[in-house]
């Protein structure tokens, strides 16, 4: 939908281990498209470190297993689409 500039939306980015074993020790990062947002906040003790980037550490996640982590950020320039992929 569209998002009018100065307020905040949030995305969601979800993390997969389809390997054979438990994973440890994880670093999920994303980039932020930070023409167009400024870093608000991030679920499960996500950070914004170094600027533009936000980043999570997991102890875990089991095989087969999934975790939905939420960044929240707040809109500064008019675009015409932002995808994050």
């Amino acid at each position: 939908g569209d998002v009018i500039v100065g307020s905040e939306f949030s995305y969601t980015v979800k993390v997969s281990n389809i390997g054979k074993a438990d994973a440890t020790n994880l670093t999920i990062t994303d980039i932020l498209p930070s023409a167009y947002v400024d870093f608000v906040s991030a679920s499960d003790a996500g950070v914004e470190s170094p600027a533009g980037t936000v980043k999570w550490t997991l102890a875990s996640l089991a095989k087969n297993a999934s975790k939905t982590l939420t960044v929240t950020v707040k809109a500064k320039k008019v675009g015409l689409n932002i995808e994050n992929t």
